[in-house]
């Protein structure tokens, strides 16, 4: 079942509906400037992968598996972030990581279909907050600001490479990948547009707070519910991606163990967050660009050499 391989429209469906919102949540107060540079670099990253045709090694996959679970674990906490004041708690990343991992064990064919189902939704619901807000934008508000982003949602823009073992090897680069980008890009355009820098900056969730305020043809909407339950979709298509991941990994070092591996994988997760464990987000981004990119296009580049 963890050997299936999905086509690239489908993957990158996927891929949409788990990142976009994720990373508008992450990102959406910083400056648009450095969001538009990281998209920029981790689009020709990702590129590069999707089109090494790579497929990982059994000594990558515990390597891997090892960093994946300390990415879900430091990462899944922000889940709760999804409604107003993190008023879910723990609660939230809880729920959501076993309903992920009910979703991954089914295999990558069957989860990466409700991923592609939300993708119609999550891109619907963002292009309609977008249409609202952007009457509401300020132009002098944009100049570029030089704050550095959240690593993590700096890290996001790498996650396409990851996802790229689940790729059937005939499949060619995908266009839809630069969706999350060109949105979460969007997103902070706007949210600095119709807070201000400064106030945005400062927020949490600011893109949700510039929800709050924003109405549609004159009358006010109460976008804010409607942001948090596509966060909330969100989270559950990325947290569903990793732990599907995690699983390929496993039954390629262990045949037959994808299963078992969501379920690992989902509970030392679990653990992670639950123990307060805490890693440097930098080092964790430095780890996406080497267990990503790096190791892929080294070892397939390594490849054709010997092959040659």
């Amino acid at each position: 079942m963890f050997r299936e391989k999905l086509p690239a429209r489908q993957l990158s469906a996927w891929l949409f509906a788990g990142l976009t919102p994720v990373m508008i949540q992450l990102l959406s107060g910083s400056s648009w400037l450095w969001i538009g540079v990281a998209g920029i670099l981790g689009n020709l990253a990702v590129y590069f992968v999707w089109r090494s045709g790579w497929e990982p090694k059994r000594w990558q996959c515990f390597l891997w598996i090892v960093y994946m679970i300390m990415v879900l674990g430091q990462l899944a906490s922000h889940a709760a972030e999804c409604w107003p004041q993190g008023e879910g708690g723990l609660a939230v990343p809880l729920i959501l990581i076993a309903l992920s991992a009910w979703s991954a064990q089914k295999g990558p064919s069957t989860a990466a279909r409700v991923g592609a189902v939300l993708f119609w939704f999550v891109l619907i619901m963002y292009l309609a907050v977008f249409g609202a807000g952007v009457k509401d934008m300020r132009w002098e508000w944009l100049r570029p600001q030089w704050e550095m982003p959240h690593e993590l949602g700096l890290l996001l823009f790498l996650f396409p490479a990851a996802a790229a073992c689940l790729l059937r090897t005939e499949a060619a680069w995908e266009p839809r990948l630069v969706l999350p980008s060109v949105f979460t890009l969007c997103a902070s355009l706007i949210t600095a547009g119709a807070l201000s820098p400064a106030v945005a900056s400062k927020v949490d969730g600011a893109f949700y707070e510039m929800s709050r305020s924003i109405s549609l043809m004159g009358v006010a909407q109460r976008f804010e519910a409607v942001i948090s339950a596509g966060m909330t979709a969100g989270w559950f298509a990325l947290l569903s991606m990793f732990l599907t991941v995690c699983g390929a990994m496993f039954q390629r070092l262990w045949g037959g163990s994808g299963k078992a591996g969501v379920w690992i994988s989902a509970l030392s997760a679990v653990i992670w967050m639950l123990c307060g464990l805490h890693i440097s987000a930098w080092i964790l981004l430095f780890g996406a660009a080497v267990f990503w990119v790096a190791m892929p296009l080294l070892t397939q580049g390594l490849e054709k050499i010997k092959k040659s």
